[in-house]
């Protein structure tokens, strides 16, 4: 009995910080009704952002560092939040369409928080875009299109069936929601995610 009550002891020491330090109902959120995605065995990490947020643009810098260790079994999928800011979602995804998120993304970022530019128009993207040594012209295409006008229709949609009233938000495998105010902290957020990916990733084997 005193061996195996020296084994329970040590095993609980032993245990991994995140087993008592995230909370389910505190820390993040299980989605009522939560789906089932078709991501195989990945598991979706989903972020709600909008470009005018000042907590999204501080968090780049941390969300650029994770996706690039992040585990092996997560997904990361950007989603534009907020219908009231239709012209910075159909932008996103025009530059999606353009295939040129990962190079201008970062520069629409900083032209808002850094350069203090008002972009709020279709015209002044437009602008932004050619500035940046991109075709203005097909931005307007793409922004336009039945495609864009799809994709910004469904994540409007997706952040309003998932609960989403502030950004930045995660939303884990369609099953758990988290942002810094509920991890306590922007480290909290990314040790949080991982612990998700990590728990779901078990599940999915």
């Amino acid at each position: 009995m005193r061996k195996l009550g020296l084994v329970l002891l040590l095993s609980m020491m032993m245990a991994p910080a995140w087993a008592t330090k995230f909370v389910e109902g505190k820390h993040y959120v299980e989605i009522p009704f939560s789906e089932n995605l078709d991501t195989g065995k990945k598991v979706e990490v989903r972020e709600f952002f909008w470009y005018g947020c000042g907590h999204c643009f501080k968090f780049e810098p941390v969300l650029e560092k994770w996706k690039q260790n992040k585990p092996k079994a997560a997904m990361f999928v950007r989603t534009p939040a907020f219908p009231r800011q239709a012209v910075h979602a159909r932008s996103y995804y025009a530059f999606e369409a353009m295939g040129i998120v990962d190079k201008i993304h970062p520069k629409f970022f900083d032209a808002l928080h850094v350069d203090g530019k008002r972009l709020k128009t279709v015209d002044a993207v437009a602008n932004f875009v050619e500035t940046n040594g991109f075709d203005k012209d097909e931005f307007r295409k793409k922004y336009k299109s039945f495609s864009v006008d799809h994709k910004t229709k469904a994540a409007f949609q997706l952040g309003n069936s998932y609960g989403v009233n502030a950004v930045p938000a995660f939303v884990v495998d369609g099953r758990y929601k988290l942002s810094a105010s509920t991890a306590g902290s922007d480290s909290n957020v990314i040790e949080l995610i991982n612990y998700l990916v990590k728990k779901i990733a078990k599940e999915k084997r």
